[in-house]
């Protein structure tokens, strides 16, 4: 007996644990909805609240949409008057109808107003006033009232709890503020309402069977019952061949989110983003498949642990032009996302006049339109690492940002991008979990990924463009623009080209493109970037250096990794002949040709001693490239003369874009560092020799480079075929 009545208990158990399901039936949803039942249903655990606070004793300031607020009082009047407390309700507009000037006056009303009701009552009295952020607007434009006067008023009457509302955004004074021991925000929609704010009539129009509550919500979690039923109501009540099936009711939510003032990006990372391969994924695996899961799941608890994961903060971090802003944008596209770019410098300037509310009106239209994103653009003028440190103004934007990033739920889907181009001067503060959480370092394109952003922008410019010069210019896009500050070519500076390019040839009525053409788009791009022009002394020392790298190419029979060179006499274009990839390589390389390239790498350095008893700038590039290729002779390809078939650095893997050191001894380390010392002499006084042993006809092509700014192929074949160059002891 006692078996089978644990038995019969076993339904019931299993219905107290029913999980909440994804999909409703259209079939369970309410035919009517008024107003008022709206509210309740969607805010009853909030209204509960604020009743308990009250009938505590406990002063509540709520934060809520100006249209709430008469439904919200009214709904908290009645649950109080349940249990016999009355709220005295003090109307703006009673005030403003005053004939009054003098603050005395004012002052005098309120007291009247208060004394009258708490004689009355001889229990505690709760004073509502709806519109807090008007009344104090409107007392300070009339000059009726200060601030210090309604806090001694208040202070007067200790026995009155207030209740103050008042709309997003609004910062109420700190003296005033203190009245409030208790703050509720009352925002947006919550998901476990939506199947009690939905009328049957309209999931029927809408050809729905089932109406999915997570995909719904993430369209209205930013509304409040009331718009929600305008909302509704509105599309409903469009024609039958403007609505209704499942995806147009969502394309109609969207839509009227636009009138937010945040834009509705249309890039697709298939389309219109080449090359960033690896970013590309981890932005698919971390964000985007588990936003679009979500619509797909049966029941809330796997959305909500879903939730939990997602990161809502971004930091991007690289340097300026590689594609930062523009992949934050292909991101909210691709999760159907609304968007706004703030720029941190202007957001300083904004502060000064606007305070903290113009910050505040961003979060709030972003939850209000979600799915959104908030892009924060030159993050490094806003949150330096010392801003926490200080008092100054970055501290209290800084401040006001992460309390707003604080506030977002889990299940609005509100994500905030940071972007910067200085990493380590980010506050430490900004990289915890649940702010900018997942960093995405962004990197100048590599070979590959040049090529492919070239491809891009030739189909969407139809640019003539052969492949052959595609090629051409993805090698000579390898080099620095502006070593000094170790400026390479970006996906901007790509774009910068074709556009130059696609002027020409639409401007010029022209069917094909010239070397000369992309020679000079080259130049205007390294032109602004060095900011100004070189002089006579300049051009002669990177003839020179150009010169030295033809020469010893010539000597080692490598011309194949320079197709040309040029010095365009109002412009500076440095090419980059001969890059080599440290990972796995699709040549093989042995030891002697890896010599050759550090000794042509080498080249340009030795020719401009050997001329001009002097060095340069120019040469940074050509030591990097040249240290690099020994140091991986000796750490990864065993080559060294001492450290023959030792590995000491794991090699890169399809998964890993990264070299991994192995943990070396200091011992190890001094080995490594002399054996590419060695191996750098060696190819240096290698280079040297041949570099002196043709010397004058270094000059020769450095003069004849001066004067003609370009030699292609055919042209430099043609000078070393009249101009022999000594082969001795190479």
């Amino acid at each position: 007996m006692k078996r089978k009545g644990f038995q019969k208990q076993i339904p019931l158990l299993e219905a107290q644990h029913e999980e909440e399901e994804c999909n409703i039936s259209v079939q369970s949803l309410p035919q009517e909805i008024s107003l008022e039942t709206a509210i309740e249903v969607a805010y009853h655990d909030d209204i509960q609240w604020i009743e308990g606070k009250l009938r505590q004793g406990v002063s509540v300031l709520v934060a809520c949409d100006r249209d709430l607020t008469d439904f919200l009082l009214k709904n908290i009047k009645v649950h109080l008057e349940k249990k016999e407390q009355e709220i005295l309700y003090m109307d703006i507009s009673a005030i403003e109808m005053l004939q009054v000037s003098a603050v005395q006056d004012i002052h005098a009303w309120i007291e009247e107003k208060l004394q009258k009701y708490t004689y009355a009552r001889q229990k505690k009295s709760i004073l509502a006033i709806p519109n807090l952020d008007l009344f104090l607007e409107s007392v300070e434009q009339k000059a009726l009232m200060d601030i210090y006067s309604i806090v001694t008023l208040l202070s007067k009457f200790p026995q009155v709890t207030l209740m103050g509302f008042h709309e997003h955004g609004f910062s109420l004074p700190t003296k005033l503020s203190s009245f409030f021991c208790a703050k509720k925000e009352i925002f947006g929609m919550p998901r476990n309402s939506l199947s009690k704010l939905v009328r049957k009539q309209e999931a029927e129009k809408w050809n729905l069977k089932h109406l999915n509550m997570v995909r719904f919500h993430k369209y209205v979690s930013g509304l409040n019952p009331l718009q929600l039923r305008k909302t509704l109501e509105y599309i409903s009540s469009l024609q039958e061949e403007d609505a209704m099936d499942s995806p147009n009711i969502y394309n109609q939510l969207r839509d009227i989110h636009r009138s937010c003032g945040f834009d509705l990006p249309c890039i697709s990372f298939e389309r219109d983003v080449a090359g960033q391969a690896e970013i590309k994924k981890i932005l698919q695996e971390e964000i985007i498949q588990p936003f679009h899961k979500r619509d797909e799941l049966n029941y809330i608890s796997e959305v909500k642990a879903i939730e939990q994961v997602i990161p809502k903060g971004m930091l991007f971090s690289g340097p300026s032009g590689t594609g930062k802003l523009y992949i934050a944008r292909a991101l909210a596209s691709s999760l159907d996302a609304v968007a706004t770019i703030i720029s941190c410098p202007e957001l300083k300037m904004k502060w000064e006049d606007e305070g903290k509310s113009y910050i505040q009106n961003i979060f709030y239209k972003a939850r209000h339109c979600s799915p959104s994103m908030i892009i924060f653009d030159k993050l490094d003028a806003l949150a330096a690492a010392q801003s926490y440190q200080s008092s100054g103004l970055e501290y209290t934007i800084l401040k006001e940002l992460v309390r707003q990033m604080d506030h977002i739920q889990k299940e609005e889907m509100v994500f905030i991008v940071g972007i910067t181009s200085v990493l380590s001067t980010l506050d430490p503060a900004l990289l915890r979990p649940g702010r900018f959480e997942l960093h995405i370092p962004f990197s100048y394109p590599n070979r590959q990924e040049r090529k492919e952003i070239m491809e891009l922008y030739k189909n969407k410019f139809s640019l003539p463009l052969t492949q052959v010069q595609i090629d051409e210019i993805t090698q000579v896009t390898s080099s620095y623009l502006t070593m000094e500050n170790g400026i390479k070519f970006s996906a901007d500076h790509l774009y910068a080209l074709c556009r130059f390019l696609h002027r020409k040839v639409t401007l010029g009525n022209q069917k094909c493109i010239s070397r000369k053409d992309i020679q000079e788009a080259l130049g205007k791009i390294a032109k602004y970037e060095n900011k100004g022009e070189l002089s006579q002394e300049d051009k002669w020392r990177i003839s020179i250096h150009e010169a030295g790298h033809c020469i010893i190419s010539q000597l080692l029979g490598m011309t194949e990794h320079i197709p040309s060179v040029s010095i365009i006499a109002e412009d500076i274009y440095f090419p980059d002949y001969n890059s080599v990839d440290t990972g796995y390589k699709k040549a093989i390389l042995s030891k002697e040709t890896l010599y050759d390239r550090i000794c042509l790498q080498l080249a340009g350095k030795i020719a401009e001693e050997a001329i001009l008893n002097d060095t340069s700038t120019l040469c940074m590039l050509d030591l990097e490239q040249s240290t690099n290729i020994a140091r991986d002779m000796v750490e990864i390809y065993g080559m060294g003369t001492h450290t023959e078939s030792i590995n000491y650095r794991k090699i890169r893997t399809n998964k890993k874009s990264t070299d991994h050191p192995r943990y070396l001894s200091l011992r190890s380390q001094n080995t490594i560092d002399s054996e590419v010392q060695n191996i750098i002499s060696t190819q240096y006084k290698r280079c040297q020799k041949m570099v002196k042993e043709n010397v004058e006809i270094l000059r020769i092509l450095s003069s004849f480079l001066l004067d003609i700014t370009t030699l292609d192929k055919k042209q430099l074949e043609d000078f070393f075929a009249k101009h022999s160059l000594k082969t001795a002891d190479l």
